[in-house]
């Protein structure tokens, strides 16, 4: 199979960083970023290709400010730089490269789902039992005792591109965005004086690597926004990849969540995809409509 042109980009890279060879070359298609996966003797890597200017820098700071909170190894940042790929600069990072597999490709028994969830789960209740003294961060860099003032000062640039003329959205959700964002004092007031947790700020399954054998988790992969939130912005990822696992399940049966959180899950989540929206482009009326639907069965209904 031909190589990409990131793949071809991140050998001539490699060549220049390592003398070792290549021994084995794996690439894989991300949301916001290319990766390509290079095996080399005591020189493995993975070069990531950025598709949001900007995200590599995030990326290396979230990555440090995880770490030394985190019960899982995180890569470390070997190199960023900007390469040309065709007319196109491109942001790139050479992570250090970690041993295991993607959770689509496992297939863990009875017992060992029940194990894993339950590894997953400590290693999120630890990370979320560090928290800030001075409550939720704000974008730049303040803190607010009011997740609802902290979300606002987060979202508000969301809400402003979900209504505005360019926007991808149809009438019927934009209105019921506007809607669910009038709403946020209400639906977030059940938490909104909560202790702030540090999140991960995506960490679905497929943020993770597991051991081939036993299936356990063994590293923890890509954060972004890592800041003092809301435990629950990091709680409605979980279920985003092999749902069946899960994991959110297990999380709740060790951490007693708050009443309406069926409805903040929802929330959340719909933000997060206006988000995805805003940084790609990215549409899906179908998707959008899904969503809300399901916010509806937990009793916000907004017309759609």
């Amino acid at each position: 199979m031909e190589e990409s042109a990131y793949a071809l980009a991140a050998r001539s890279w490699f060549a220049e960083f390592s003398a070792r060879d290549i021994t084995d070359l794996k690439e894989i298609a991300g949301y916001y970023g290319h990766v390509v996966l290079i095996q080399a003797a005591d020189a493995s890597c993975a070069v990531k290709f950025a598709f949001q200017k900007g995200r590599v820098a995030r990326e290396v700071r979230a990555l440090d400010r995880l770490r030394p909170f985190s019960l899982l190894p995180l890569p470390k940042a070997l190199a960023t730089d900007a390469l040309v790929l065709g007319k196109e600069e491109m942001e790139m990072l050479a992570l250090s490269f970690l041993p295991g597999c993607a959770p689509w490709d496992i297939q863990p028994d009875e017992e060992q789902v029940k194990a894993l969830a339950g590894t997953f789960t400590a290693c999120m209740l630890n990370l979320h039992g560090h928290s800030h003294p001075d409550g939720y961060e704000l974008p730049d860099g303040a803190f607010s005792s009011s997740l609802v003032t902290a979300f606002t000062s987060w979202n508000i640039r969301l809400y402003c591109y979900s209504q505005s003329e360019n926007s991808p959205f149809s009438p019927a959700l934009r209105t019921a965005l506007r809607l669910l964002w009038d709403k946020r004092d209400e639906i977030l007031a059940p938490i909104d004086s909560d202790p702030s947790s540090l999140v991960h700020d995506d960490p679905h399954a497929g943020n993770f690597l597991f051991a081939p054998d036993t299936c356990q988790p063994v590293a923890m992969l890509d954060p972004c926004d890592v800041a003092y939130r809301h435990r629950e912005q990091d709680l409605f990822h979980f279920a985003d990849v092999r749902p069946e696992w899960g994991l959110l399940e297990c999380y709740a049966d060790a951490y007693l969540l708050r009443d309406g959180f069926a409805q903040r899950r929802w929330f959340f989540s719909i933000w997060d995809d206006v988000k995805h929206s805003l940084n790609r482009g990215w549409y899906d009326e179908a998707w959008f409509m899904a969503k809300f639907a399901r916010l509806a069965e937990c009793g916000i209904r907004l017309g759609i």
